[in-house]
């Protein structure tokens, strides 16, 4: 199947409902969404291009808000990713046979919450086993998220929210057996206590307000506030903030989810924003700051933000020739470096005959601006 990589996997216009938004080949309003051909994993067979909603079909208030949680999940996170939180559902519908009172989750009132997180801590998996540490928190973390998501942007839940967070923490966060279990292998690694993390948190705001530090103080919020890796806030670029259903969002590249770097759409609280704004300011000074070529060897030579100034024509001129000599010298070699030699040439020979043509035109305007004075002068 031809692979819509031009095309997101849902669509989203604020203007419209989200019923009638697109997921994958399907419609909002189907109970099954085929995404075969927005995602690039030949080997699947089918059903894992799906995400169905069937199971709750009988509760049909339930089962659209879960999709209107899905949709905006997939707005922000990789295919896979959305899978696996759509599979952690999978307890709920036991949890709603058993409540045969619940009908939407706006009767998920703060003792409800408390009831289902208590049943996941019980709950049996499909196999007749206790569900893993990892499944029961996964299982709470996504009706957590959808209830908080959904007070604020006017779902079918209960609209005072403000006790979850410390429900969820209670009995899932601070859980002892769930902490034990939740550990991946053995490490000598020792974990900063949270003391720590929100002095240095606390710390790098003060330097942001400041004016200090800005770059090391930036990174060190975005990666305690999004889980970012050193490699992917270097990547960060301007105009990354954006505001979903009057939120913040961030939109960053990431290869957590997938074997490439993807670009990905998350939430950004206030702690986000102020770091964004202070880089933002920061970089400005140096934005368009071109000519002579970088330090780098070239390496801004292709960027999309680099501007080939007219007055800088002797010097790429000159880096040309350097660079064609140094290319005679090595032959048909084809080292890395060399590869990085020829793309520089590239990128020099087209800079430097775009600049001779526009002085070109520009000297060929003056000479018949000359030659207009002249005659008017007889």
């Amino acid at each position: 199947m031809t692979m819509n990589n031009n095309l997101p996997l849902v669509d989203y216009t604020p203007s419209k409902s989200v019923k009638e938004a697109r997921c994958g080949n399907n419609k909002f309003s189907d109970d099954i969404w085929d995404f075969k051909g927005f995602v690039e994993a030949p080997h699947w067979n089918d059903a894992k291009f799906r995400i169905d909603f069937t199971s709750f079909i009988q509760w049909e208030s339930i089962k659209i808000t879960i999709k209107k949680y899905i949709h905006s999940e997939l707005l922000m996170n990789g295919f896979n990713s959305v899978k696996r939180k759509h599979s952690a559902f999978k307890q709920l519908v036991d949890f709603l046979n058993e409540n045969q009172s619940i009908e939407s989750f706006q009767d998920f009132t703060d003792n409800t919450i408390r009831e289902y997180f208590q049943y996941l801590l019980k709950a049996i998996s499909e196999r007749g086993t206790p569900l893993s540490p990892m499944s029961i928190k996964k299982s709470a973390q996504v009706v957590k998220e959808l209830l908080i998501r959904g007070g604020q942007r006017d779902w079918e839940v209960p609209i005072n929210t403000t006790k979850i967070n410390s429900i969820y923490n209670e009995l899932i966060i601070n859980n002892k057996t769930l902490k034990e279990g939740t550990k991946f292998g053995v490490t000598n690694k020792v974990l900063p206590e949270e003391e720590v993390i929100n002095s240095l948190i606390k710390t790098a705001r003060e330097q942001l307000e400041k004016g200090e530090d800005i770059l090391t103080s930036a990174s060190i919020l975005l990666s305690t506030q999004l889980g970012l890796r050193i490699s992917e806030v270097v990547l960060i670029q301007e105009g990354c903030l954006s505001v979903i259903n009057g939120e913040y969002q961030i939109t960053y590249l990431t290869s957590k989810t997938q074997k490439t770097p993807e670009r990905v759409t998350r939430p950004a609280n206030e702690i986000v924003v102020e770091a964004i704004r202070a880089l933002e300011k920061h970089s400005k000074p140096l934005i368009r700051q071109f000519g002579e070529p970088c330090e780098q060897d070239g390496v801004c030579l292709g960027c999309h933000e680099f501007i080939a100034s007219a007055r800088h024509l002797p010097v790429y001129e000159a880096r040309l020739e350097r660079v064609e000599q140094e290319l005679n010298t090595l032959d048909n070699d084809k080292s890395i470096y060399t590869t990085k030699l020829r793309f520089q040439q590239g990128m020099l020979k087209k800079y430097v005959s775009d600049l001779q043509k526009k002085l070109a035109e520009k000297e060929f305007q003056e000479a018949l601006l000359e030659v207009a004075g002249a005659k008017h002068d007889e």
